[in-house]
């Protein structure tokens, strides 16, 4: 969000996980537009792409993180939490939100 890049997510993923300093990931979407969570660049928490065409958080994306954040290096301690903090339209039913959430967890391997 800072870097106002998709990109520069997985190359703070790379960097941080290569000095030791990665305890885990928490996925949450960004836009450049207006959204109907919030304006440009706000840390609105906007589902993937595939769930909200606004977002640029991929699924591509997400994947690339996990695997760069979970590969092992020697005297690096592995990845302790992965997580996703993300906004949902307020009439979205349970079952919309776990959905929203699945996406994610799909792209992260961490459900079939």
């Amino acid at each position: 969000m800072e870097e106002r890049s998709a990109a520069a997510a997985l190359g703070a993923v790379e960097t941080t996980h290569r000095a030791g300093l990665l305890a885990g990931l928490m996925f949450s979407g960004v836009s450049p537009h207006t959204t109907t969570y919030e304006g440009p660049w706000a840390d609105a928490h906007l589902p993937a792409t595939e769930d909200d065409a606004d977002s640029l958080m991929t699924s591509a994306a997400i994947a690339a993180s996990t695997r760069e954040a979970s590969r092992p290096l020697v005297g690096i301690p592995p990845m302790m939490y992965l997580g996703a903090k993300i906004s949902t339209p307020a009439d979205a039913s349970p079952t919309r939100r776990l959905q929203l959430l699945e996406t994610i967890a799909r792209a992260a391997n961490v459900l079939a």
